[in-house]
């Protein structure tokens, strides 16, 4: 869009008025009449749901909402970067208030008359996946905003957010789901294939790995004081440096075998060690710190 665009080449403000009015057109067909209701053909009002259009209106107010969603996200990061933070904080919290309103997804039922022949799963908990991650950015942006105690709530909703998502994914994975072929992704670019599947998946396990680390970043500086600081710490980074193998491991794996260089990703960022070594260090222990230096390099 152009406001991405925009965004993308530094226009802050062209961004924010361009998202400032899709947010407004957005709302008003959020907040405008969404009803199941169908008109029949003598002018009466069937509220029965038996006509498959009845739900049209209804799918696409949830949409709508998700757009909103995504678009309020985006003003938030640019008032953030213009120094609005109350402006932004008040952004991540509509948007995560429209994501938290959308319905549960159920599968999806395909018939052949009134036969049941196929329930499709894969693209429901695909869906949950990507709903979870995106309010676990909304979250942690606000734990960013914030400081002490609040900026702890919200980057520990973000890491269960998080973890949500990657326990729908590798179960996902795991599977083998063959009905991924048909799922899009976020944005409706791509499709959920095997191997996107697999980049959501590690992308995912990344994002948590840093939300630890944010954690652990809280406990040597806002929340030193507190009596259970330097455990709290320490168990953040192990979490982040246990989820930093596995990417690494991922990064390596068979799903990134073909050798054209475009479905392979990089090793993961040296974060979790870079922290892990500032923590070495204020308990001391420099040659340790020293080793995760260099572990973060190599």
């Amino acid at each position: 869009s152009q406001a991405e665009s925009a965004m993308d080449m530094s226009e802050i403000d062209t961004a924010l008025q361009l998202f400032s009015y899709a947010a407004g057109v957005l709302r008003c067909r959020v907040h405008g009449p969404a009803t199941a209701n169908t008109t029949t053909a003598d002018g009466s009002t069937d509220a029965s749901g038996s006509n498959n259009n009845d739900e049209t209106p209804l799918r696409d107010n949830d949409q709508d909402k998700k757009t909103l969603s995504t678009v309020l996200g985006k003003m938030g990061e640019l008032k953030a970067s213009k120094g609005d933070v109350e402006g932004a904080r008040l952004d991540f919290l509509d948007a995560i208030s429209l994501l938290e309103a959308a319905p549960p997804l159920i599968a999806a039922e395909i018939y052949e008359g009134n036969t049941l022949v196929e329930t499709v799963q894969g693209e429901c908990d695909v869906g949950m996946a990507q709903n979870s991650e995106s309010r676990a950015g909304l979250h942690l942006y606000l734990g960013q905003l914030s400081s002490g105690m609040e900026a702890l709530s919200s980057f520990r909703v973000g890491v269960s957010e998080l973890e949500s998502a990657i326990s729908v994914l590798e179960r996902i994975c795991a599977s083998g789901d063959s009905g991924m072929d048909d799922v899009e992704m976020e944005g409706g670019d791509e499709k959920m294939d095997s191997v996107n599947l697999k980049r959501f998946l590690i992308e995912t396990r990344r994002q948590l790995c840093a939300a630890h680390c944010s954690i652990a970043e809280l406990y040597l500086t806002d929340l030193c004081e507190e009596p259970d600081a330097e455990s709290s710490c320490e168990a953040a980074l192990e979490s982040a440096l246990a989820l930093d193998e596995v990417s690494s491991a991922d990064v390596v794996s068979t799903a990134y075998g073909n050798n054209d260089g475009e479905n392979k990703m990089g090793p993961p960022p040296p974060d979790a060690l870079q922290t892990m070594a500032n923590f070495r260090l204020s308990q001391s222990r420099v040659p340790e710190a020293l080793e995760c230096i260099l572990k973060a390099y190599d």
